[in-house]
């Protein structure tokens, strides 16, 4: 039986803290407009995932130094992102979503030069067995200006924040 996954180290961009109090509001709404019984995520823990680069039990040193490797080779600018979707992936998280609004999302988790499978940037507002079909929100907006190592302690609801890069 394979061991339980407790650590996760991943790449994310983050909100600022006006833009991630007004999604919490936006968040609080629409899971009582669905009907939905899932806790939305503390405004401080809202990210858009770009990579992935370790799960398994503890972190190794070398899993964090290879990260941060991952991370050197990162050029780009300060970029605006739009959320503009709502919507329930198949597992059940309640998230947002962009079309051409998240572009600058693509780019940035490709400048990583990692294989990952299929890249779909989103924001994760909450959990729920209830799925919503995909329906148009008002944009959320922000400029991403940097970009951060996270330790996540999963089913801890606990993120630490490692190392960030700023983007220029």
């Amino acid at each position: 039986m394979k061991a339980p996954i407790t650590d996760r180290l991943f790449f994310a961009a983050l909100l600022d803290p006006d833009t991630a109090g007004s999604l919490a509001d936006l968040a609080r709404r629409l899971r009582l407009g669905h009907e939905l019984t899932g806790q939305p995520q503390a405004a401080d823990r809202f990210h858009v995932t770009l990579l992935t680069t370790y799960e398994g039990q503890g972190v190794p040193d070398n899993a964090v130094t290879v990260a941060k490797a991952l991370a050197g080779r990162v050029t780009m600018p300060p970029f605006r992102v739009v959320f503009d979707r709502a919507l329930s992936f198949p597992g059940g998280a309640f998230v947002l979503c962009g079309g051409e609004g998240v572009a600058g999302l693509d780019l940035l988790q490709q400048k990583f030069g990692a294989t990952q499978r299929r890249y779909e940037p989103h924001l994760t507002l909450l959990r729920d067995r209830h799925l919503v079909p995909e329906h148009p929100i008002q944009p959320v907006a922000w400029t991403v200006r940097e970009f951060v190592l996270v330790h996540s302690l999963v089913g801890k609801t606990r993120h630490i924040h490692l190392d960030r890069w700023t983007l220029k």
